[in-house]
């Protein structure tokens, strides 16, 4: 658990003063902490010696090169048969955490939680990649440099000049490093009146299990569903033969109507010069009506619509029975 009211002060105080050079000091509860890189080191046991006459270590002038050897690190990092993410210029750029080994993503979250804290941990860009790959080679990595100038971009993220402020952490970013500042506030003999209520979760065997081990894959699958009858076709067979037959017995008749006009115009055209009129017969035979009307699917004899009327008042019968 941690104080978040100490926490904020830790960050507020250490905003540089107008033009002063960041100073990597703060003040909580009036007591001056140091949280440069050596003030880390030795907070955290001096872990590791940089070379005589090196302010960086292996990692930071390969993450400055930006030169990592990605077959290497996808050979050891990721899931088999998973690959980065690419640029347009076939560059790699990330890989997402569902791709990454179990121990992959055990370091994955000890840098997100403890060296490089972030609140996105769906995917890892290659500089924490590399990170990763350092760690569990063994490498030359300076946590303690790492770590101070990580709480110097958290400080620097709501900075008003765009020059100053911080291009890797974002202001909306949740604050950082929350149980290390109260490891420094207590070894700085810093009172602390109130712990408070807000704790970091726990990783243990359940969380490597559920979010970090790939899932089983189903073996079992399950049945085909049943064919349909072959007698009955589909809804939408049905559908586009009606529409068929509906329109074509239409064209039929309009192309009857029309033909009947033209006749009745020629017949009275012919009485007025004196010529014979078509017998009733005649007239049949050349207007040609469509005399059987289009058989409809599903339906025998029955047209959809007069069915779907049917349908509606057999229920409409239905629940007055039900009401009565």
């Amino acid at each position: 658990k941690f104080n978040p009211a100490l926490v904020r002060e830790f960050y507020a105080n250490a905003y540089p003063s107008k033009d002063e050079p960041f100073s990597f000091t703060t003040m909580v509860r009036g007591k001056i902490i140091r949280f440069d890189r050596d003030a880390i080191n030795a907070f955290l046991g001096n872990p590791f010696t940089l070379p005589a006459n090196e302010t960086l270590c292996a990692f930071q002038k390969q993450r400055a090169r930006k030169n990592w050897d990605s077959d290497i690190m996808k050979r050891k990092l990721l899931r088999p048969n998973h690959d980065f993410t690419y640029g347009t210029t076939n560059k790699p750029l990330r890989a997402l955490r569902e791709d990454m080994r179990t121990f992959t993503q055990l370091l994955f979250l000890l840098v997100l939680y403890n060296i490089l804290p972030n609140s996105h941990t769906s995917d890892a860009v290659m500089n924490i990649l590399g990170l990763i790959h350092y760690l569990n080679e063994g490498l030359e990595v300076d946590l303690a440099g790492i770590i101070s100038n990580w709480m110097k971009e958290i400080t620097m993220s709501g900075h008003p000049d765009k020059n100053l402020k911080s291009a890797v952490v974002r202001s909306s970013s949740p604050m950082g490093f929350p149980c290390l500042i109260m490891g420094l506030c207590v070894a700085n003999r810093i009172h602390i009146p109130e712990i408070g209520t807000e704790e970091i979760g726990v990783i243990d065997d359940d969380y490597v299990d559920r979010y970090c081990k790939p899932k089983k894959k189903r073996t079992a699958q399950s049945p085909p569903p049943p064919p349909p009858p072959p007698a009955q076709a589909s809804a939408s067979a049905v559908h586009d033969q009606n529409f068929y037959n509906h329109f074509t017995y239409l064209y039929d008749q309009n192309d009857a109507g029309f033909r009947a006009m033209s006749a009745m115009h020629q017949s009275f055209y012919n009485q007025h010069t004196g010529q014979s009129v078509m017998t009733p017969q005649e007239f049949q035979t050349y207007v040609a009506w469509p005399e059987v009307r289009p058989t409809f699917l599903g339906g025998g004899d029955v047209d959809a619509e007069a069915a779907n009327d049917n349908e509606r008042e057999a229920g409409s019968d239905a629940s007055m029975r039900e009401e009565d």
